[in-house]
């Protein structure tokens, strides 16, 4: 009877190859996760490769079609000027990003100051709001407490036949302790709010305000305009945006010569341009002018409309009696000026 109770030996053998199966299914199962993983692995491996290769060869079709251009005197000329026209996009739109980071920094720094100097000022007149009647609860209680033991000595010192004044006494002193009792608990609330003004911690800075944000952008694209018109001689704000976007096998300057008359214009305005030293100036009247100017699809957007820009007044003193250029620097996204507005 107790034989079919108690397991005996064929149960635990039976049992143990049950658990055997069982491991043995689960590491079957975590093999073939395993193997799984590493086949996505080595197919985006693969993937990787295949578009490195592809990299590989579109710089090294690049190259020999360099190669090619260079070769020549005639279509080398071409290429040399070509890659002076991108370098020129390229050096203003860095220009435009570096003048805006600096800009922000500085404004981000002026906002963090203010910040904290309103954080210290709201503090100060919390403390200047609290701090008197602290005192004079102060003062109240103190004087409270003189009184109270001066009642205290005079109830103690009266003799007992005295006892109808004996007993107005104590209930002065009773109703001088309940008021003294009210009085330190109102101080005790106040000294509390006070501590938890002292340890009030300094908001967050949010970051630039969308006001800072306008203004930085406006900044940039005022720039921008700037730049289109410096380098509006023979064209070359244009033709650099044209460079920026085509290939060096379309291009084309003319001949040789027209080709080296480019390279030599381009040289000299950027010469020029390094040496220009009234550029902030001229930038912040146009920000100024612009300001007034712009409009905004909505009061929390950043960015002005295109249809604002249509046109660069070229003195933004004289408006335009001064005389215009028909180039839009945001729609036609001159300078990459999306990469540089906040």
């Amino acid at each position: 009877m107790l034989a079919g109770i108690i397991p005996g030996k064929g149960q635990d053998a039976e049992a143990t190859g049950d658990d055997r199966l069982l491991e043995l299914y689960w590491n079957r199962a975590a093999v073939k996760k395993e193997l799984a993983n590493l086949r996505r692995e080595r197919y985006e491996l693969l993937e990787k490769l295949r578009e490195s290769e592809a990299g590989t060869q579109r710089v090294a079709e690049q190259l020999a079609t360099l190669e090619g251009l260079l070769a020549d005197t005639d279509t080398a000329a071409t290429a040399i000027t070509h890659f002076q026209l991108r370098h020129l996009w390229k050096h203003c739109a860095q220009r435009i990003r570096q003048f805006v980071d600096d800009v922000a920094e500085k404004q981000m720094r002026r906002e963090r100051d203010h910040l904290e100097t309103d954080f210290r000022q709201r503090q100060a007149r919390k403390h200047a709001e609290i701090e008197p009647s602290i005192r004079a609860l102060e003062s109240e209680i103190s004087d409270q407490a003189e009184r109270a033991r001066a009642l205290e000595r005079l109830i103690a010192e009266m003799p007992f036949w005295r006892w109808g004044r004996r007993r107005a006494l104590k209930l002065q002193f009773s109703a001088l302790g309940s008021d003294q009792a009210a009085r330190q608990a109102e101080l005790e609330a106040l000294v509390s709010r006070r501590n938890e003004i002292q340890s009030e911690v300094q908001p967050e800075y949010p970051g630039l305000s969308a006001e800072s944000r306008r203004l930085l952008n406006l900044a940039a694209l005022a720039l921008a305009q700037e730049l289109v018109l410096f380098f509006d001689e023979n064209d070359l704000a244009r033709r650099a945006r044209a460079a920026f976007a085509e290939d060096v096998r379309n291009a084309d300057f003319g001949t040789r010569e027209d080709a080296q008359r480019l390279s030599r214009q381009i040289e000299e305005r950027m010469a020029a341009l390094a040496a220009q030293r009234q550029l902030t100036a001229a930038v912040k009247r146009r920000t100024d002018y612009l300001r007034s100017r712009v409009e905004y699809r909505r009061d929390d957007e950043t960015i002005p409309l295109a249809r604002s820009l249509e046109r660069i007044t070229r003195d933004p003193a004289r408006g335009s009696a001064g005389g215009t250029a028909n180039i839009n620097v945001l729609a036609e996204e001159y300078w990459d000026i999306y990469g540089a507005l906040r």
